[in-house]
């Protein structure tokens, strides 16, 4: 086994690929393996970062039914969150868009190590382009972005499956002022900060606006079925993601065969 040793010289830049500063200080390689949850990581520490604060997202995905399902993430990363879809919710296929060139070269080497390449398309562009790329195709769309992703809901609102919907997982960092907490309309009698509550509804407001601009011919039903805390990022700010489900209204009125076809009450 290759020892790699490295340290970090100063904060993240703020470049838009988030790159690290960091000294390599024994070793010739700069690429980094780490094995979590039971997957593969690989990336090279002088170009990109490992991010350990997603930690419990990662394994909750992990948690989720995916078998038979398109996945969509729209800010991939190192794959942080595409390889869980894959290996452990067992995604049919997942589309990870990454601009960054050695974080979508790292995700590569990722795929190739847990043999789940030939289940994802890296895309190398802009994911404000997704629209015209991929379309009409996601049961889940990942939107792992704070803080806020909120450039790209209306395309991951195009990304779904316009014959029955699907699920948006928006991230975000909500500020949170009030000490209160109140019982979440989604079933398990969680108790949350009565910020989320506010964030969540102007976030199904927009939702709701951007569906009904993009099929004006048929409504549809946008409801936050989860919310849960990744992380505190700063004194009174949580970064929250929250499962959006957007259903078109035929979606309802199938039968419960059709419907069971696509259904992700597993999540």
């Amino acid at each position: 086994m290759i020892l790699l040793i490295y340290r970090t010289t100063g904060s993240i830049l703020n470049d838009g690929y988030r790159t690290p500063q960091t000294q390599i200080l024994y070793g010739t390689d700069p690429w980094a393996v780490k094995k979590e949850n039971g997957i593969l990581y690989t990336w090279d520490v002088t170009k990109v970062m490992f991010c350990k604060g997603n930690f419990s997202e990662k394994q909750r995905i992990s948690n989720f039914n995916c078998e038979g399902q398109t996945v969509v993430d729209l800010y991939a990363g190192i794959g942080y969150f595409v390889l869980p879809y894959l290996i452990h919710a067992k995604a049919e296929l997942v589309y990870a868009f990454e601009w960054n060139p050695p974080a979508a070269l790292a995700l590569k080497r990722s795929l190739e190590l847990n043999k789940v390449q030939d289940k994802c398309v890296i895309m190398e562009v802009d994911n404000l382009n997704s629209m015209t790329l991929v379309k009409n195709v996601a049961d889940h769309v990942n939107l792992g972005m704070i803080p806020s992703s909120e450039s790209t809901w209306q395309c991951g609102c195009a990304i779904l499956k316009k014959e029955v919907g699907g699920i948006l997982h928006i991230h975000a960092n909500v500020d949170v002022m009030s000490s209160f907490t109140t019982s979440a309309d989604f079933g398990g009698g969680q108790s949350v900060p009565v910020d989320w509550i506010q964030w969540s509804h102007k976030c199904c407001e927009s939702l709701n606006s951007i569906f009904q601009e993009m099929y004006p011919e048929e409504s549809w039903n946008v409801k936050v079925i989860g919310m849960f805390k990744v992380k505190s990022y700063a004194p009174h700010v949580d970064h929250v993601v929250f499962d959006v489900e957007c259903r078109p209204a035929k979606y309802y009125s199938m039968s419960v065969g059709d419907a069971g076809a696509t259904t992700t009450a597993a999540l």
